[in-house]
């Protein structure tokens, strides 16, 4: 009896982004920012959620409703938090962190709020075998924030260490794939620096485009894993 095919539902902030997931997909259908396909074995779902993290939320949630797949992906790009982690290298990650939630917390002392750090509670993907030729690849907790540039108390955090990169939409998705009970994994390639002492802090439409090809090309070297 034949198994049948693995669904990923893949997300992107923008469509630079998931032009090339489009590109490494046999399209079977396309419509209104979404292009279902295959890859390999796979059947895959692409979105564009638009920037932030209300967007990508609600955008996660309708994907997973319509398209009910097995594991999702979020491909795109991001800034470096750490000076070893270059333009075009790519941070993977099971672990986001909502840092805009963390900020509140440190100054608000008594307040409730929701968890600020989701994790993938099915550990599907085995970062340690990814080998995507000249692309060096680093696994790391990624970091979200709906303010551009990153607020500086974020920065000042003991622990600054134990993040890769900063984007603006991870959180979010993480959150929405852990409401429905989903696995997980995150993608970032590197577009620019948060710290001008590291590098370049300003975004390049060349470096994007470029960013965004190395992103999609772990994502599908993961998904083949799977």
């Amino acid at each position: 009896m034949n198994k049948k095919p693995l669904k990923v539902g893949i997300v992107s902030a923008m469509p630079v982004e998931q032009e090339k997931i489009i590109k490494e997909l046999s399209i079977l259908k396309s419509s209104d920012g979404c292009a279902q396909g295959t890859y390999a074995d796979y059947h895959c779902m692409s979105i564009a959620t638009g920037i932030g993290q209300v967007n990508c939320a609600l955008k996660t949630s309708a994907l997973i409703n319509q398209f009910e797949p097995d594991i999702l992906a979020f491909s795109g790009i991001a800034g470096s938090l750490q000076q070893h982690i270059n333009i075009g290298d790519v941070v993977v990650s099971q672990k986001t962190l909502s840092i805009d939630l963390l900020s509140l917390k440190n100054l608000t002392k008594t307040c409730q709020l929701p968890n600020v750090l989701h994790t993938s509670k099915i550990g599907l993907v085995n970062f340690t075998g990814i080998n995507v030729p000249n692309i060096k690849t680093h696994a790391y907790t990624i970091a979200t924030s709906d303010y551009f540039p990153v607020p500086k108390l974020f920065l000042e955090q003991p622990d600054i260490d134990e993040y890769g990169a900063i984007d603006m939409e991870s959180s979010a998705f993480a959150q929405a794939c852990l409401f429905y009970h989903k696995p997980f994994f995150v993608v970032r390639a590197i577009s620019n620096f948060v710290n001008p002492e590291h590098g370049d802090c300003d975004l390049h439409e060349d470096v994007i485009t470029m960013a965004s090809q190395n992103a999609a090309r772990v994502t599908f070297s993961i998904i083949s894993q799977l």
